[in-house]
Parts: structure tokens; C-alpha cells; sequence
């Protein structure tokens, strides 16, 4: 892949000022890190720059723009707030409840039956 002018620009000008830039690619990989560290090697480029008189802008940001480099800002990701595990809690057990037979009323044995359980 080549390198971008811009970075090429910068390269050109730290190289010929003395700087030990090691090779283009060298330099465009560095300039182009991953993470963080992108950010920190481009800003110490920056400061290079501006310690050495060149004219690389009046902030980082400003340099970051003229790179066409541009914040970016991650993505909400969407949580689901944590649902508390509840413990399982036995059920309580329910007393059968026998039903009296439809149609036709209660022997006294279903009732004795009925009122003893109670």
C-alpha cells in the first residue's frame, strides 16, 4: 500500500532534518499505529515538528484535520441493565381442595371427611 502524500510530506521533512525515521513504511506504520498509540506517535510527530519551525499547524487537532484525520467518538453500545438472579423459592403447596360433587348435596361421611382435614 503507499503511502499517503501527506504522511510522505512529513517523512520527507523529519528525514531530511536529521531525524532517524527509519524506512517510508517504517514510518507510515508507526504514524498509524494501533489504538492509542497512534494517537501518541502522531502527536510526538506533531511536537517534532513544531519544536523544529515547521509550520504543522497551530494545535494537534489542527495538524490531525490537515492529515484528514478525525476523532472518532465509539458507539453506545446497548446494555441491558443486570437482572438480579433471584434465588428459586419453593412454591407453597396449595391444599387439594376437593370439590363436592355437582348435582346432589354432601353425605355426612363427605363432611366429616371435609372438617377433619381443616
Amino acid at each position: 500500500m503507499p503511502i499517503n502524500p501527506k504522511v510522505k510530506q512529513i517523512y520527507d521533512t523529519l528525514k531530511d532534518g536529521g531525524a532517524d525515521v527509519g524506512s517510508e513504511k517504517e514510518f507510515n506504520d508507526y504514524f498509524f499505529a494501533k489504538g492509542k498509540d497512534s494517537y501518541n506517535n502522531r502527536k510526538e510527530v506533531f511536537n517534532t515538528l513544531r519544536e523544529g519551525g515547521a509550520d504543522a499547524g497551530k494545535s494537534y487537532e489542527e495538524f490531525a484535520g490537515w492529515l484528514g484525520l478525525h476523532a472518532v467518538s465509539p458507539k453506545p453500545t446497548q446494555t441491558k441493565p443486570a437482572t438480579p438472579v433471584q434465588p428459586a423459592r419453593p412454591v407453597p403447596a396449595q391444599p387439594v381442595k376437593q370439590q363436592k360433587p355437582k348435582g346432589r348435596p354432601m353425605t355426612a361421611a363427605e363432611k366429616a371427611r371435609m372438617t377433619s382435614r381443616a
